[in-house]
C-alpha cells in the first residue's frame, strides 16, 4: 500500500515539484524586468521605443511642416533670416562660436524685430566636439517645446561639420524635424546666394 498523497507515484509528484519551481523562476524574471522598467525614465524609455526609422528623408520643406519654433547652428546671418523670413517660427534659439557670436546677434535681433520670441543664444567652447553641440541643441529643444512649440526644427546649416552632426542627433532625439538651406556661393560678394535657397529637409523624424 503506498504512503503517497492521493496515492500518485512519486515520480508525479517529483514532476509537479520541477514545475513549481520553474514558475516560481518565471515569475522573479519577470518581477525583476517590471522593476527594471520602472527604474528608466519614463521619457528615455519612450524616445528607446519610438526611435526614428527615417520615414521621410530628403525634398523640399512643404508649407504644413514649416516649424513653429527653430534652433539655428549659426556661421552667416543671411541663411537664417532667410529661414526666419520664410517660416515666420514663433520662437527661435541659437547656438554659435565666438568668431560667429556678432553674426548670432545680428539674427536675433532681425528676429526680434519680426516679432519673434528668442529663446537664448548660447556660444559653445569647441565646435570640434559634437558631443557639446548636442547637449545644447538638446536643451534649446527642451525649452521650446515647454514654452508651447509644437514643430520645432534644427536648423544644420551653419557653423563646423561636427556641431551640424551634434545637433542632427538632438533633432533626431527629440523627433524634431532637421533643415538644410541650400543656396549657390555668390564668389565676388563672399555669401550665399539667397536668390538661389531652398530650405531642404534631411529628416522628419517619426512619431509616437
Amino acid at each position: 500500500m503506498t504512503s503517497s498523497l492521493f496515492g500518485w507515484e512519486d515520480a508525479t509528484w517529483l514532476l509537479i515539484d520541477q514545475w513549481g519551481i520553474l514558475l516560481g523562476l518565471i515569475t522573479a524574471v519577470v518581477t525583476l524586468a517590471g522593476l527594471s522598467v520602472a527604474i528608466i525614465k519614463r521619457n528615455d524609455l519612450r524616445r528607446w521605443l519610438a526611435r526614428n526609422r527615417f520615414p521621410d528623408v530628403g525634398g523640399e520643406l512643404q508649407e504644413d511642416e514649416w516649424p513653429d519654433g527653430i534652433v539655428f547652428t549659426v556661421s552667416k546671418v543671411e541663411t537664417p533670416r532667410f529661414v526666419i523670413g520664410r517660416c515666420r517660427p514663433r520662437m527661435v534659439s541659437l547656438i554659435c562660436t565666438r568668431e560667429s557670436h556678432a553674426a548670432a546677434n545680428e539674427v536675433a535681433r532681425a528676429a526680434e524685430e519680426a516679432g519673434i520670441t528668442v529663446r537664448g543664444i548660447h556660444e559653445i567652447d569647441d565646435p570640434n566636439r559634437p558631443e557639446e553641440t548636442r547637449q545644447v541643441a538638446s536643451a534649446m529643444l527642451s525649452t521650446l517645446r515647454e514654452s508651447g512649440c509644437r514643430l520645432p526644427a534644427v536648423d544644420l546649416t551653419g557653423g563646423k561639420i561636427p556641431m551640424s552632426l551634434g545637433a542632427f542627433m538632438a533633432a533626431e532625439e527629440h523627433t524634431a524635424i532637421s533643415l538644410y538651406v541650400a543656396a549657390s556661393f555668390d564668389e565676388a560678394l563672399k555669401v550665399p546666394d539667397m536668390r538661389t535657397a531652398r530650405i531642404l529637409r534631411i529628416s522628419k523624424p517619426s512619431t509616437p
